[in-house]
């Protein structure tokens, strides 16, 4: 049940992660190796740097990619909520585009907090004024590590907004598919009726109950294929390689 949950509305789980592994004060640098770890301490930090640059640049680009489907799909649906002959496809759009819209929200919501100003620890004159290359890099090297728990936190908001987006883009090949079973209802009414006389029973087979009965033979096949990949990751559980 919670597999099922979990595909329908993805979340963040546990807390923030802590990262505690800096370098004592008193770490001992050989004297041949600090100018290397000073160079590969700047290094880390510019490497951290240009993975929160990668990371915002994301994020601007979904929020504006999906403000503007959100204010297209408004208009739509504006002019949905007005048709005067209102039926079950009136309803089951409003529906999907409902939905459709609240994931929009959720990848702009988690683009917006990756996009929020953080405390970053930053380098400064202190880190190499009292001429120790042996403290500089110790000094840099925390610094770098001071931003990871941040830099993570920016990187786990991304990773939602990007699973919402996966799930707005299923969504859009489901609607293709019903799109395409709607404009070819025309032809399917073409097939014309079966009757099927069983002992005393009359069974009436119409272009609904073909559609119906594909849909019924789908839906088996993908609850077999699911609970075949369930066994395997049972069996995998207990007997670990």
């Amino acid at each position: 049940m919670f597999n099922i949950f979990e595909i329908v509305w993805p979340r963040l789980e546990g807390e923030p992660s802590i990262y505690e592994g800096y370098l004592p004060e008193d770490t001992d640098i050989s004297d041949g190796n600090i100018d290397v770890s000073v160079e590969m301490a700047k290094l880390m930090y510019e490497k951290q740097k240009d993975r929160v640059s990668t990371i915002e640049s994301k994020s601007s680009i979904y929020l504006g990619f999906f403000g503007a489907v959100v204010a297209i799909l408004a208009f739509s649906l504006k002019d949905i909520l007005f048709v005067q002959n209102k039926g079950v496809v009136h309803d089951v759009t409003l529906f999907f585009g409902g939905i459709l819209i609240i994931y929009i929200l959720q990848v702009m919501r988690y683009s917006i907090k990756a996009l929020e100003r953080r405390g970053y620890h930053s380098f400064d004159e202190t880190d190499f004024l009292h001429g120790d290359k042996r403290k500089t890099a110790i000094s840099l090297i925390n610094k770098v590590k001071k931003n990871y728990d941040v830099i993570n936190r920016k990187v786990e908001f991304m990773t939602m907004a990007h699973e919402f987006a996966k799930r707005i883009i299923g969504m859009l090949y489901f609607a293709a598919i019903g799109m395409i079973f709607t404009s070819s209802g025309k032809y399917v009414l073409s097939i014309p009726d079966v009757n099927l006389a069983i002992s005393a029973i009359t069974i009436n087979l119409r272009w609904s109950d073909y559609i119906l009965g594909m849909l019924s033979v789908l839906v088996i096949i993908i609850v077999l294929r699911v609970r075949k990949i369930e066994k395997k990751f049972r069996a995998t559980v207990r007997h670990p390689l």
